[in-house]
């Protein structure tokens, strides 16, 4: 018997020990697109504090800033989108999120569905891979997720990841400075060129050869619905202007139809830009994210359309937290926020 309690001790310590190795080891880049300091920041945040959860890839990373929920309706939403972030990654930072969190809206990413899974069958860029699952914690849905989409000889590397960044201990004992343009999840500033990137205004046609979803997709989004569901929480979809190809605008369209028939609203802002005053010409960073001015003309529209829909009777529950103990964070990050753009003339 005292082998055997011995022999459990051990495997405890071991497993323990291999736990903050993982922890310390795994892919950590500090970017401003990765999730590291964004699941740090929510974890820090009093429980059930966070009202809107935005989650998805950085086209909502950079397309929809909490700093205005804040200034504008005193709503304590919080930015957990980052770099290629698909679907069924999408499931894993909500389900971290739900761990101290009880938001009554989550916000997903359309774009999340248009990320080609060549590789992994997950996302075809083995950096991305590691960064968004760097971020997480080891659960059982995350070796799920590595059992069903990882081939076989590369697991091991997934479930025990310091045996591929063993070579990071000097890193791991860095200590993860806070990124200077991150404020309530919202990327802002290091990528953000000087003068904006303009195109011409999107052909949108409705002629387009169909095309069908992954069954990945579809099948996170189902968890996604039904955890949302679960918990009590409203899923709205939402697509900042990109500019699409006829294959991602025929992708956006079934997606779209795939939602109506499921009941979740999606607003598609590839459609309806020009009532936001959102402009091709002066709103973008780079091909595809919005630059900082993009980002609050796109939130400010979405936050009326938000407001309107939980008024009409979808939850109601929507309060102005200025001013109330607790929510000292985001008073303090709108702050910053400005600073920062003042200091480099954006504002």
């Amino acid at each position: 018997m005292k082998r055997v309690l011995q022999g459990i001790i051990f495997a405890g310590l071991f497993l323990w020990c291999v736990s903050l190795l993982n922890e310390w080891l795994y892919f950590k880049d500090g970017s401003i697109c990765s999730g590291d300091e964004r699941v740090r920041t929510l974890e820090k945040l009093p429980e059930d504090s966070v009202d809107v959860l935005v989650v998805g890839s950085s086209h909502v990373m950079c397309g929809i800033n909490p700093v205005i929920f804040w200034e504008e309706e005193g709503i304590s939403a919080y930015n957990l989108a980052t770099r290629a972030q698909t679907l069924p990654f999408s499931y894993l930072y909500l389900k971290e999120a739900l761990k101290s969190q009880s938001p009554q809206y989550v916000i997903m990413d359309a774009y999340s569905v248009m990320d080609e899974k060549e590789q992994y069958g997950l996302i075809n860029n083995e950096d991305h891979l590691n960064m968004n699952m760097g971020a997480l914690p080891f659960s059982i849905e995350k070796a799920q997720l590595i059992r069903e989409n990882i081939p076989f000889r590369e697991r091991i590397y997934y479930y025990v990841p310091f045996l591929r960044f063993h070579s990071r201990w000097k890193r791991a004992l860095e200590v993860q400075p806070d990124n200077e343009d991150i404020f309530l999840g919202f990327c802002c500033g290091e990528d953000e060129t000087e003068e904006p990137v303009s195109f011409e205004e999107p052909e949108l046609t409705d002629d387009l050869e169909k095309v069908s979803l992954e069954e990945i997709d579809l099948e996170y989004l189902d968890k996604i619905q039904e955890l949302c569901q679960k918990n009590g929480i409203i899923l709205i979809f939402v697509k900042t202007p990109v500019n699409a190809t006829p294959d991602q605008q025929a992708r956006f369209y079934e997606l779209g139809r795939v939602l109506e028939e499921k009941e979740i609203p999606f607003v598609n802002y590839m459609e309806i830009y020009e009532e936001t005053g959102f402009a091709y010409s002066t709103d973008f960073r780079d091909r595809t994210h919005l630059n900082s001015r993009g980002a609050e003309k796109i939130t400010t529209h979405f936050l009326e359309y938000l407001c309107e829909y939980d008024q009409s009777g979808a939850s109601g529950n929507l309060v102005d937290h200025r001013g109330e103990e607790g929510y000292e964070f985001w008073q303090s990050e709108c702050e910053a926020y400005h600073r920062h753009q003042q200091e480099r003339g954006r504002e």
